[in-house]
């Protein structure tokens, strides 16, 4: 996957955890980013692979994100790896 489309679909991503305060808080939280962080560094690797690894959490989050972004639920997990390194997946 070309660097372009996996930032593409971290942004689409981070478009997602924002638009619901419940998942943006439990992500922020997670992460210790603030509000600041992510307006700052929206576009930075280590942000948009912590993105990912929050949608990539769940097989229910993907989907939901998936549906609601009209992205293909198969290319998540691509564009995290194209981003940065590996994935365990049994996390």
């Amino acid at each position: 996957m070309k660097q372009e489309r996996a930032i593409a679909i971290a942004l689409e991503a981070l478009t997602f955890l924002a638009g619901d305060p419940e998942r943006l808080e439990a992500f922020m939280a997670n992460t210790g980013l603030s509000s600041v962080d992510l307006t700052e560094r929206t576009e930075e690797p280590d942000l948009l692979v912590s993105v990912l690894d929050a949608v990539l959490a769940d097989e229910t989050t993907v989907m939901l994100f998936a549906a609601e972004r009209q992205v293909e639920p198969e290319m998540v997990y691509p564009a995290r790896l194209t981003l940065g390194g590996t994935y365990d997946v049994s996390i």
